[in-house]
């Protein structure tokens, strides 16, 4: 079965040093197209391939990454499953043991989703991360609705300066007529 990253719904970049970018495309992928509602139920809901974060880099500099957090914005959850895959836009996403990188450690208090890598991650040249979050039903408009902000600090320090000036936001929705300001 073929993932096509279709139904990209924002693009977010930002530049570090002039040779460094880091991505994020947004999108709302059914991984569980054509599952029983059992096997979704097992699982505490869909599985959705919810956005990628691509870091790009020219720099022959090593940098490696071990820790990543998202902070949530909207309303508040008690609960959120998510796991972090090393993947390749190259190919279709499979959400593959192989490529876990992490599973999220959410927390109700901070409303912060933790990625502690199992290993520190090198980057590569084009480095891409899947997120996938496990969705129940009656929180899928609720988080369809929020966003979550890249955590400067939980960067390796080469990366942390950018990202403050050019904070990176995972938004599934874009908004609309009635939620712009001007």
């Amino acid at each position: 079965m073929n993932y096509i990253l279709a139904g990209i719904i924002l693009t977010h970049t930002f530049t570090m040093f002039a040779s460094c970018k880091i991505e994020s495309h947004c999108t709302w992928q059914n991984l569980d197209e054509g599952q029983s509602i059992t096997a979704q139920q097992a699982f505490g809901g869909k599985w959705i391939l919810a956005a990628t974060i691509t870091f790009k880099r020219k720099s022959a500099d090593d940098i490696y990454v071990s820790l990543l957090d998202l902070s949530w914005q909207g309303i508040p959850l008690t609960k959120l499953n998510a796991t972090l895959f090393r993947c390749d836009l190259d190919k279709p996403f499979v959400p593959l043991e192989e490529n876990v990188v992490a599973d999220g450690t959410w927390s109700q208090d901070k409303q912060m989703l933790r990625f502690s890598f199992k290993e520190k991650e090198r980057l590569q040249a084009t480095h891409t991360f899947g997120l996938v979050l496990t969705v129940p039903s009656d929180l899928e408009t609720t988080i369809k609705t929020g966003y979550f902000n890249l955590v400067p600090t939980s960067l390796p320090q080469p990366l942390q300066a950018t990202a403050q000036q050019h904070p990176l936001h995972v938004q599934f929705m874009l908004p609309t007529q009635d939620t712009l300001v001007s």
